[in-house]
């Protein structure tokens, strides 16, 4: 698996637990667990499939991980092809850092 990972340091758990889904659901995303794994999807086979998960750590740090499934193929959030996709989100974890 390819992806982009951002790890953070966090102070309260409980409001994050409700500002972060909130963000998300803001931006689109819907929570489902795909591969065994809880993320949160945006998107549609026909464009790009976007996912973010987040990953919480006894340390009061959170992992932040992204990627886009572009022909069925997944990616981290680099290189150019479906930068407009991986530029969304990239801003979503943007503003998810921002509230931590």
């Amino acid at each position: 698996m390819v992806r982009t990972t951002l790890k953070q340091s966090y102070t309260d758990f409980n409001d994050l637990q409700i500002r972060i889904p909130k963000l998300l659901q803001k931006n689109g995303y819907k929570n489902v667990t795909e591969k065994n794994e809880n993320v949160w999807k945006n998107g549609s086979v026909m464009t790009a499939l976007k996912y973010i998960k987040i990953e919480y750590s006894e340390n009061n740090t959170v992992q932040i991980s992204g990627w886009v499934n572009v022909f069925c193929s997944e990616q981290d959030l680099t290189g150019a092809l479906g930068i407009i996709y991986k530029q969304q989100v990239m801003k979503a974890i943007k503003e998810i850092q921002s509230i931590l």
